[in-house]
């Protein structure tokens, strides 16, 4: 469990608010608004501004953007695929709408639930759970598995879970070859582009300091993960809290990644047009490993670099927000990073291995016809078409899937808010609402979700959820 650092509240585990609308969320979309970045702040709990990201792409990989954009009250979004701002209110008091009152602290206690009860003792899980929380187990040894698509969703035993901490432990956090590509200012904001390798590529970020920035004082930092496929630009980084002087999120530094094989584009001062961090080739072996998990790799390696080398970056107050992708980037970061404190994140997918996904690799086995929204696809493409193929054993398919389902970690994960509207088509309300109920098991007073009966995949939708979200991020530190 996490160390209580910041406030304490005692906040009901989730809630569904106005009352849940029924799941309408259809397995065949493809489209993809961008995600909800909440990008808010954790300091003196001022007014506030919330960042949009509206990239362009799906939710994980592969989709198409629709038309839905979120524009800069600044002006300078670009495209489709692009960010911008959604104004909001201040912080403190209590949560509007039927939910949770008052914003819980940064971080803070894991809470008083222990690690979810899993399949048995010493066992293998013995029926498809594909995300439930059951399935049997033998007693003593593990039993052969049979190679099966159920077997291959079956819910992970306790030692594949400890295989999956094990590795995610022993890979080196970074940073490496570390180096400042440029620096520029945007409406009072020093903003610095820097790249390192990870895993063998070169990849690059942003990062945008404090207002009235001072290395002998110490700043939160809050990683921001985007949506959709397009990357950053350096509007969506300096965005938050540059259109409201004095909100809490001028006085902390913005760290934004861009996943291997995106595109940081910057153009501003002497800095070049755009930066491409390397990545491995579509659907070649390393990408089906890198996909989601490499994509948080990269972003645990770029907050090592800035906590390692810039002086007032508070390593005890690290918030990271995203939604869409970004937020089952920003699941994965969570549960492999205890350096996390808070998140806040909107309509991820948490478990790549969810009944329905199971549904669609099912149909998929039987057609062979590749179909289904973002985290489907996504499942089919690093996972079960692989292993049908011939081109992946069994136990690396199955390890691909559980590396990718943070669900069953949720142990793991620190303080949490997520937002999520019931008629989302990209990434089902199944997810949150399943990560809701094993939290809600694990006893874990520190954990909130709200639903929203009309909302679906875009930030605009979700209606209140940008003052819920400064309410949690920028409340007082104790």
């Amino acid at each position: 469990m996490r160390t209580t650092w910041w406030i304490r509240t005692t906040v009901i585990s989730f809630v569904f608010a106005l009352g849940c609308a029924n799941d309408r969320a259809s397995d065949s979309a493809s489209d993809d608004a961008s995600a909800l970045v909440p990008d808010t702040a954790f300091s003196d709990g001022t007014a506030g501004v919330m960042g949009d990201t509206a990239t362009g792409g799906d939710s994980d990989m592969g989709g198409a953007a629709d038309s839905m954009t979120f524009t800069d009250a600044g002006g300078d979004a670009e495209s489709p695929a692009d960010e911008g701002l959604a104004g909001m209110a201040g912080a403190g008091g209590e949560a509007g709408g039927s939910g949770i009152g008052g914003g819980a602290g940064l971080g803070g206690s894991a809470g008083s639930g222990g690690i979810a009860g899993s399949a048995g003792s010493a066992g293998s899980a013995g029926s498809a759970g594909a995300g439930g929380l059951g399935g049997e187990a033998g007693e003593g040894g593990e039993f052969e598995r049979p190679e099966t698509m159920e077997a291959l969703f079956a819910e992970p035993t306790e030692a594949e879970l400890a295989a999956v901490r094990a590795d995610w432990a022993e890979r080196p956090v970074g940073p490496n070859q570390w180096r400042v590509e440029g620096t520029t200012n945007l409406n009072g904001f020093r903003i610095q582009v820097v790249s390192h390798i990870v895993d063998g590529y070169r990849h690059y970020g942003a990062i945008r300091y404090p207002r009235n920035y001072d290395p002998e004082q110490q700043y939160p930092v809050v990683l921001k993960n985007h949506g959709g496929s397009n990357g950053h630009n350096l509007g969506s980084v300096r965005s938050i809290g540059a259109n409201m002087p004095g909100n809490c999120t001028e006085n902390f530094f913005i760290v934004a990644a861009t996943y291997r094989g995106e595109t940081l584009r910057a153009g501003q001062g002497d800095l070049e047009e755009t930066y491409r961090s390397e990545g491995p080739a579509a659907n070649s072996p390393e990408w089906r490993n890198s996909v989601m998990n490499g994509d948080a790799t990269d972003v645990i390696h770029l907050l090592s670099g800035v906590l390692g080398t810039i002086p007032g970056a508070d390593p005890n107050r690290v918030g990271m927000v995203g939604g869409s992708r970004g937020a089952g980037v920003g699941f994965i970061v969570a549960v492999r990073d205890p350096r996390i404190r808070r998140i806040a994140l909107s309509y991820g997918a948490a478990n790549h291995m969810i009944e329905h996904i199971y549904d669609a690799a099912l149909e998929y086995e039987r057609t062979r016809t590749l179909r289904g929204n973002p985290p489907t696809q996504t499942t089919l493409k690093v996972a079960v078409a692989p292993w049908l193929d011939g081109d992946m054993t069994f136990d690396e398919a199955r390890r691909n899937l559980i590396m990718r389902a943070p669900y069953f970690f949720a142990e793991d994960l620190p303080r949490a808010l997520i937002h999520h509207g019931a008629q989302d088509r990209v990434v089902r309300v199944e997810h949150s609402r399943q990560l809701a109920e094993r939290m809600r098991i694990l006893g874990r007073d520190d954990f909130q979700y709200f639903e929203y009966p009309e909302g679906d995949h875009s930030g605009n939708s979700l209606e209140g959820a940008t003052e819920r979200t400064i309410q949690f991020l920028c409340s007082p530190s104790n």
